[in-house]
């Protein structure tokens, strides 16, 4: 089986040591890299690797959760819950842990389970500026003022950085971040949603795709 390739990669992973002395230990870290982080690892603390892996290897990564928009939610993983509501890919590196573990972890349904290995590819300077290109050239053609208020409040967005967009090419609606999160959110008290209905389209939209697209990460949904 092939590594899967994968652009812009944050990803939180699981290692599981293979040390008899150490037997069971298990550690969880964040990486944009897997296979560079894993040598690192076995490597020890003079080469990169963690305090609390050195000397105690060699480490197998069994697991890692990837598809974060950012660096900052891939880390705030670690910490908090709200990463559990977010459309992430679950990818089982090692296959003869896959089908024991499976039975006993619960994952969130939305979220894809994967197995393979994977290799993360960095988005070049140019891609990323065609990127912003593409999608400013986007946006000015859309930039009327009708079309530059909020679809749900019908107020003028006036800081870009309150703005999002319908991630479907045949949709239009723009939105306040706040105004469509709340939209999503309803009766739910949990501050940031996993999915919700465009007022526009009434398409499922999920709320990661929506801040991928915002951020440049994320392609349009025909």
């Amino acid at each position: 089986m092939e590594s899967q390739v994968i652009e812009n990669f944050n990803g939180v992973y699981l290692l599981l040591c293979q040390n008899p002395k150490f037997k069971g230990r298990t550690y969880i870290g964040y990486t944009v890299d897997p296979v560079r982080r894993l040598k690192r690892h076995n490597a020890g603390m003079d080469f990169g690797g963690a305090k609390r892996t050195h000397n105690k290897g060699p480490w197998n990564m069994i697991l890692i959760v990837h598809g974060f928009p950012n660096s900052r939610l891939g880390l705030r993983m670690l910490q908090v819950s709200p990463w559990c509501r977010l459309p992430l890919k679950i990818q089982w590196l090692d296959l003869k842990f896959s089908a024991d573990w499976m039975m006993k972890l619960q994952f969130p349904r939305h979220m894809e389970v994967h197995y393979g290995t994977v290799e993360a590819k960095k988005i070049g300077w140019v891609s990323k500026q065609l990127q912003k290109n593409k999608l400013q050239e986007e946006n000015v053609e859309c930039r009327s003022d009708f079309n530059n208020r909020c679809f749900i409040c019908k107020d003028k967005i006036v800081d870009e950085k309150n703005r999002v967009e319908c991630v479907y090419k045949c949709c239009q609606c723009i939105t306040h971040i706040f105004c469509l999160a709340k939209l999503f959110r309803k009766n739910d008290k949990k501050i940031l949603p996993i999915n919700g209905i465009c007022p526009s389209c009434q398409n499922v939209v999920l709320w990661g795709d929506i801040v991928r697209k915002k951020i440049g990460c994320c392609v349009n949904i025909d």
